[in-house]
């Protein structure tokens, strides 16, 4: 019967410690997610939770050790959930699928763009040096995503329209986006922290948390401040 205690004590000690190495890598991997998206210097707005039932805070400083946010401090180290937001409101990114997410977050939707879902050959321009678009390594620790740059190289203003992600059938660009639509102007502002609605000449503006397979294409839909509509693209290869 000792031996039977025994042993029992001993896989409840190996399982608890096991779980607190888990709890320590969740913490540590969360502080360097949420550490990079600081980085960027963008408006996010970050909410962090330091119990696993989220109570949400919004970080609007940090020291060496603590974020402080709205509602006190919390220690980087004890961070159990996070969540990215665009100054829309849209999430960008949240450390668990979660039904409890942050007060006026919300999760990406279709919109009401019901054009742009096929597109000939012949509409867009690929590599375009008017609209320049290039495909870059990021720096997100996750690993999964690019840097997407969009230069306007054009005289003129450029409104954004709709863009997305396409895959090419039988010579048609094929919407391939992780909504049933394109993504809309909004999108585009929030996501190239573009500041202003449109693109002045020579601006160039930048999505570091871009993603897609390879074998696709970001398409972009533009207008001209003449009213002209442009449509440009570049193949995805993300072998960096």
């Amino acid at each position: 019967m000792y031996i039977i205690a025994v042993i029992v004590f001993v896989l409840v000690l190996v399982l608890l410690l096991s779980i607190m190495r888990n709890i320590k890598t969740l913490c540590m991997t969360n502080l360097k997610n949420i550490e990079y998206y600081i980085d960027l210097n963008r408006n996010y707005s970050i909410y962090i939770s330091d119990t696993s039932k989220p109570n949400w805070k919004r970080i609007i400083d940090k020291d060496d050790a603590y974020f402080i946010t709205d509602k006190g401090k919390v220690k980087k180290t004890k961070i159990k959930r996070y969540c990215v937001v665009y100054p829309s409101g849209e999430i960008l990114n949240i450390s668990h699928n979660l039904l409890n997410i942050p007060k006026n977050a919300y999760w990406i939707d279709d919109n009401d763009i019901q054009d742009f879902k096929e597109l000939s050959e012949s509409e867009v321009i690929l590599n375009s040096q008017d609209v320049l678009i290039q495909i870059k390594e990021s720096k997100n620790p996750q690993m999964v995503y690019f840097t997407t740059e969009i230069t306007n190289n054009m005289n003129c203003k450029l409104f954004p329209i709709a863009f997305g992600g396409y895959i090419k059938k039988d010579g048609v660009y094929v919407l391939d986006n992780v909504i049933n639509t394109a993504y809309s102007d909004v999108q585009f502002i929030n996501w190239y922290n573009c500041r202003n609605e449109y693109l002045t000449p020579g601006e160039t503006v930048s999505d570091p948390n871009n993603y897609g397979g390879d074998d696709s294409y970001w398409i972009y839909i533009f207008k001209t401040e003449n009213g002209d509509i442009i449509k440009v693209g570049k193949y995805i290869d993300t072998s960096l």
